[in-house]
């Protein structure tokens, strides 16, 4: 009878100090705000959906969720924060193929493995590349862009969201598709790309489309064309990259909510419903739908096996580019 007792008491104290070390159970969570980490600046796609995700799931979860801008490092800093925070369903990261994928293939060390490191929740949204250029640029085709870089002794500069992100990466195919030379010079995030062409410092950009398309709907900016394998139904009149002359280019980039390896199941399920439904919002949706966001949805499961498909395409790229030793 003591030996139970003993073993009863053993149970509830254990149930105590899971409480108490924050590994709760779904039904109690959460019991105190949250923060959404992300790994580039304000305005670009990774924030945008970080601050509707925020502004739209936290009151369906009765707490308050901070978004954290954490940049650097292509993301990595932000990546970095959220993995040593404790894996209990309060912090997590607003990644993407950038740096969930092309950061850690195209870096020969990184300080942290998005497999291993990470517990995957659910990629909500994608959005495609846009190719933009300063509005009087002498050229108004993707051709015409060739042609110029190819007449300069140096090359055009192209702008990204830095190094080794999805747009790095991107402009490096595109210079090595087109065989015109591209000079890459690397910012901290999207929306300090888009500026850098706006002001003529650099020549082009492959953008996420969010911070580019006021300035290409005010006019301030040129698209020549989207880097998806088809037109978007968003933005119609202008063609892809790959039917603009260079065959097979196709650069897409969804993001992705992720919590620290070792989050509960019933925590990271919870999560995954209430950010699905959150951007099935009719409020949400139309805000994604005007800003130029494909809507996604997948499992925990689905969404980890996309971003280890994606590990090997990028590697692949990484390796051809001469970016990482083999």
């Amino acid at each position: 009878m003591k030996a139970v007792t003993r073993l009863m008491s053993g149970l509830a104290l254990a149930g105590l100090l899971t409480c108490a070390g924050g590994v709760i159970a779904s039904d109690q969570f959460p019991s105190r705000p949250m923060r959404l980490v992300v790994g580039f600046a304000p305005g670009g796609s990774h924030d945008l959906v970080a601050r509707m995700l925020s502004q739209g799931m936290g009151p369906r979860l009765g707490q308050p969720i901070v978004v954290e801008n954490r940049v650097g490092a292509a993301g990595t800093i932000g990546a970095v924060n959220v993995i040593q925070s404790a894996p209990d369903g309060y912090s997590l990261l607003v990644g993407s193929v950038s740096n969930m994928v092309i950061t850690p293939v195209s870096t020969e060390k990184m300080p942290f493995d998005p497999i291993a490191d990470f517990t995957p929740i659910i990629a909500p949204t994608a959005t495609p590349l846009i190719l933009v250029v300063k509005a009087d640029a002498p050229f108004d085709s993707v051709q015409g862009l060739i042609a110029r870089a190819k007449a300069k002794p140096d090359g055009l500069t192209f702008a990204s969201a830095g190094q080794g992100s999805s747009n790095h990466l991107g402009g490096e195919l595109f210079s090595r598709m087109s065989g015109a030379r591209m000079v890459h010079v690397p910012y901290k995030g999207d929306a300090p790309g888009v500026l850098s062409v706006l002001s003529g410092e650099t020549d082009m950009m492959l953008s996420t489309l969010p911070p580019a398309l006021p300035h290409i709907q005010s006019g301030r900016l040129k698209a020549l064309a989207v880097a998806s394998s088809k037109r978007l139904t968003s933005l119609p009149d202008y063609p892809t990259i790959a039917e603009s002359g260079l065959t097979g280019f196709e650069v897409n980039i969804w993001n992705g909510v992720v919590a620290p390896a070792g989050t509960p199941a019933d925590v990271v399920m919870r999560l995954h419903k209430e950010i699905s439904a959150t951007f099935d919002l009719p409020e949400v949706a139309a805000r994604l739908k005007g800003m130029g966001f494909e809507r996604i949805n997948n499992t925990p499961a689905e969404f980890q096996a996309m971003i280890k498909n994606d590990t090997v395409k990028w590697r692949e790229l990484a390796l051809g580019l001469g970016l990482v030793k083999p």
